[in-house]
């Protein structure tokens, strides 16, 4: 079974206005998704609803197994779906960056000593070695999100989720958590769903779900939707800043290929065009 099934999804905060409606999708085990929208397209309240801090007003969503409105599975659920947030602060409660690691595995139950194993592991997996002593509050951003993901790694969870997870970092930051965020999906196999307004962030996906009021306007991958200009524009989205200025200097005669989509693309073809 697909680790995230959702099923004409619906939900609202008030019975006036629906805030999602009819949403459908699938996510494959090991696939990195990216949820696009622009702000109050209803795409962190669908993050929320897919491991159950929110519950459907219609439809279904079936995460890891779980129906997110059985209440008897509904921990379980959320230990195999960890969740990341868009503010670093208020997702650390413990003194130290091991204490905060280890917090998750208390409440699971874990017993001693496969819990230390399992902090050690996390904090050398996100490279926070020689900082498990340190008070996360003292800590970079960057280095705040890779502590809540380690905690959420050593659960050992089937999926992450990341709410807006790189918005308030800096570029070094929202660098660091795109590489572990990477690294665990391509090398360690863990499913990643991504909530973002960054569409350079979300061109790294295997696929690109854009949201817009409250709908589900475009699924594929991002080299695709990218191509779709009416999509971005009703999306309120624009194009990362490698393919548009690969599209610009195309238009000025210079030769490139059609499909580039990174920094680092852009410039081994220039210095091939060269």
């Amino acid at each position: 079974m697909d680790p995230i099934i959702v099923e004409d999804l619906s939900f609202s905060y008030t019975a006036e206005q629906l805030v999602l409606q009819d949403i459908n999708f699938r996510v494959k085990q090991g696939e990195w998704v990216a949820i696009a929208g622009h702000n109050g397209s209803g795409k962190s309240t669908l993050a929320k609803c897919l491991n159950g801090l929110l519950m459907p007003k219609s439809g279904e969503v079936i995460t890891c197994g779980r129906n997110t409105k059985d209440k008897e599975t509904i921990m379980d659920l959320r230990r195999r779906a960890g969740m990341v947030f868009q503010q670093p602060d208020n997702q650390l409660v413990a003194p130290t960056v091991a204490d905060d690691v280890a917090f998750g595995l208390e409440n699971a139950g874990i017993p001693f000593k496969e819990m230390q194993e399992r902090v050690k592991e996390s904090i050398h997996r996100m490279k926070l070695d020689g900082l498990e002593d340190r008070e996360p509050h003292r800590l970079s951003g960057g280095q705040k999100q890779r502590v809540a993901l380690a905690g959420i790694t050593a659960l050992r969870p089937e999926v992450i989720i990341l709410d807006e997870a790189t918005s308030m970092l800096d570029p070094v930051g929202r660098q660091e958590v795109q590489e572990m965020m990477r690294t665990l999906c391509r090398e360690e196999g863990i499913t990643i769903v991504s909530i973002t307004h960054d569409v350079e962030e979300a061109s790294e996906a295997d696929r690109m779900l854009v949201m817009h009021e409250g709908r589900l306007l475009a699924d594929d991958t991002p080299r695709e939707i990218f191509r779709q200009q009416e999509v971005l524009v009703q999306a309120k989205l624009t194009l990362p800043l490698p393919v548009k200025l690969s599209r610009m200097l195309r238009e000025e005669g210079i030769r490139l290929p059609q499909d580039i989509m990174s920094e680092q693309e852009l410039v081994d073809a220039l210095c091939e065009w060269k």
